[in-house]
């Protein structure tokens, strides 16, 4: 993880998601990171099971299209 300061102020949190599984881990990250006032951004997501792959696309979708 690497913590970035921004042009706008704003304190970002770049991570990468290795074997992300169906996106647990990386949920609960990003919720602890966003209750400690910074901005999360994952910049890779790896995976290989296809079914894991499916439900994680799923529940990103859910988590940034929100």
């Amino acid at each position: 993880m690497t913590k970035k300061k921004s042009s706008k102020n704003t304190n970002v949190i770049k991570f990468i998601d290795l074997f992300a599984g169906i996106g647990g881990i990386r949920a609960g990250l990003e919720s602890a990171i966003h209750e400690c006032g910074f901005v999360s951004e994952c910049v890779f997501t790896s995976e290989i099971k296809p079914h894991a792959i499916s439900i994680l696309g799923f529940v990103v979708f859910l988590i940034v299209g929100s």
